[in-house]
């Protein structure tokens, strides 16, 4: 419960005298406060208990001008001053000093123990009266409040915020006349810059009060996260942190330099978080859904919105950690929320997850110039869907049927060899997943047969542009060769070589061109079949000659 920090205007006096203060807030309206008086342990003396002083609370949870007696069985010393509620259970000290007036100055820090920028009273008594005094922290940092003065006992109560100051003692001193010295001690102190949150978050961590120029770790107990660093010179450190996997609950942050200086806070997780492996899918694809921050072994339930529960669970492992393998339900694209609940009741985040309409293609190598078939499913019933290669070409525009399918038939367009994408889009802006094709190159002739040094034109298609394609006759490198266009597109003419007659394989050095079958007809010349028609009639003239001349020989000889 709050209290107002505001100290006893006379904090000095016999045992038995009255001390008022001011104003008290915060309380439970209407309730009634106990008050004792009492030397406190913290403040070096031993616990004593006085007279009950019962007080009414206002209702606004005040008390003004709360008169107090101390006990006449305090010795000399500081005392505090502890209240109680009937109706809720809480502890406030407000410090001062039993003495005699025109004691010796004597000056006390409470708490004695603290940590570095830590709350301190600083008690004064036996000081000059009805002075006005200024005080300093001893080798670090001064303060000259001016406003501050001594009662008229000499006696005078400091608020203090420590300053920076490593781990050890320090000393406060008043610089009135006579002047006082008090003593304290600081210890390691860890602050963050908030006491709870979710699993993956970041927050900042405050160290003080450890040895001056020494390296230092924050980590969270029970796990392997550890930052580090060093200290300034006046023990101090700021480390940005990382919540890490943790179950549901109260967790512990420990900061250390070596073993003898530990300092430690607590930081609950109060709320589980969700996270997407990707935050699209297609319709009837899967996601991993991985939780965090829910009670250990619990159960995780996953649900979606329009769908309700979607069957997918699972169970927690000891540091609040669950993986769920999410198979995306096939229903019409949009945009839905996931949430993870946990025995029913403790919820995560939610996260949005953008279900894409499914494209498939009726092949995937094609040649350019070609047709191919593109079905789809789960788009918006009755919606232009356009076909588009993205950043190039749209392919056309295509209504879908009632129940949200797609079907259409389109040409390959010349944009060279390899790999491409379509998608299909939609007016409300929920796209397809891209599906892959890849162009092949392919070969075409103008005339595929001929003799030999007839020339012949080869065309290609699917080629990667800029690419040199050299061609061969019968699978063996020729002089002839063309460099693909930008569209892919090649021409080469080329004559034929001298070959016999039968047929040959024309193709290029790119494999995965294929090749076309050329046939090298047979020469049909009549020189070349002359001799042979002539043949017979020359045979024929010269077994005419013979006889002929035979007969002239015989008949020479029958005349003579």
């Amino acid at each position: 419960m709050a209290v107002n920090d505001t100290h006893p205007a006379v904090t000095e006096g016999r045992a038995g005298s009255a001390v008022n203060i001011s104003e008290i807030y915060g309380l439970t309206p209407d309730s009634v406060i106990l008050a004792n008086s009492t030397s406190v342990n913290e403040y070096g003396g031993e616990v004593v208990n006085a007279t009950n002083h019962a007080y009414v609370v206002s209702g606004t949870g005040t008390v003004l001008n709360f008169t107090f007696t101390i006990a006449t069985n305090l010795s000399e010393g500081p005392f505090g001053i502890i209240f109680s509620s009937n109706s809720t259970d809480f502890e406030v000290r407000f410090a001062g000093i039993v003495s005699e007036p025109g004691d010796n100055p004597s000056l006390y820090v409470f708490p004695y123990v603290s940590e570095s920028q830590g709350n301190v009273s600083v008690v004064g008594a036996g000081l000059q009266p009805n002075a006005s005094i200024g005080y300093a922290v001893v080798g670090n940092y001064s303060f000259n409040e001016t406003d501050i003065s001594t009662d008229a006992y000499g006696a005078v109560v400091v608020s203090l915020v420590l300053p920076p100051l490593p781990e050890g003692p320090f000393t406060v001193r008043v610089t009135d006349y006579p002047s006082a010295l008090g003593n304290g001690m600081v210890v390691p102190g860890l602050s963050l810059a908030s006491d709870s949150g979710h699993v993956g978050s970041h927050l900042l961590a405050f160290l003080s009060g450890f040895p001056a120029n020494s390296m230092a770790s924050v980590s969270w107990s029970g796990t392997d996260a550890t930052v580090t660093g060093r200290t300034n010179s006046s023990g101090g450190m700021i480390a940005l942190l990382r919540v890490p996997p943790l179950s549901y609950g109260l967790h512990y942050v420990v900061a250390s330099v070596s073993s003898a200086f530990k300092a430690y806070t607590s930081y609950s997780i109060t709320s589980p978080s969700l996270i997407l492996s990707s935050h699209s899918a297609p319709a009837g694809g899967s996601i991993l859904v991985t939780g965090m921050g829910f009670p250990s072994h619990s159960v995780v339930e996953l649900k979606m919105s329009l769908s309700g529960p979607t069957g997918a669970s699972g169970i927690a492992a000891m540091n609040g950690t669950v993986t769920i393998n999410f198979s995306v339900p096939r229903i019409t694209s949009g945009l839905y929320t996931l949430r993870l609940v946990a025995n029913s009741t403790l919820s995560s985040n939610d996260a949005v997850l953008e279900v894409k309409p499914v494209l498939m293609l009726s092949i995937h190598s094609v040649h350019a110039d070609s047709r191919m078939y593109v079905t789809g499913m789960y788009f918006a019933p009755d919606t232009p869907v356009s076909l588009e290669i993205p950043g190039y070409l749209l392919l056309g525009t295509y209504m879908s049927t009632g129940n949200g399918s797609l079907s259409a038939s389109v040409t390959v367009p010349e944009i060279g060899g390899g790999p491409f994408s379509i998608i299909a889009s939609q007016p409300d802006g929920y796209n397809s997943s891209p599906v892959l094709a890849v162009i092949v190159p392919s070969l075409s002739l103008q005339a595929y047969s001929g003799y030999p040094g007839e020339h012949v034109l080869l065309s290609g298609k699917g080629f990667l542009p800029g690419s040199v394609v050299r061609l061969l006759w019968d699978g063996k490198p020729t002089a002839y060769s063309a460099t693909a266009n930008r569209s892919g597109v090649l021409r080469i003419s080329f004559p034929i070589p001298p070959s016999q007659p039968g047929t040959y394989l024309i193709s290029v050095n790119n494999t995965s061109a294929g090749y076309a079958v050329f046939t090298v007809k047979e020469h049909f010349s009549f020189l070349y079949f002359l001799p042979a028609l002539l043949l017979p009639f020359i045979t024929g003239i010269i077994s005419a000659m013979y006889v002929y001349r035979r007969h002239r020989i015989l008949g020479r000889r029958r005349r003579s």
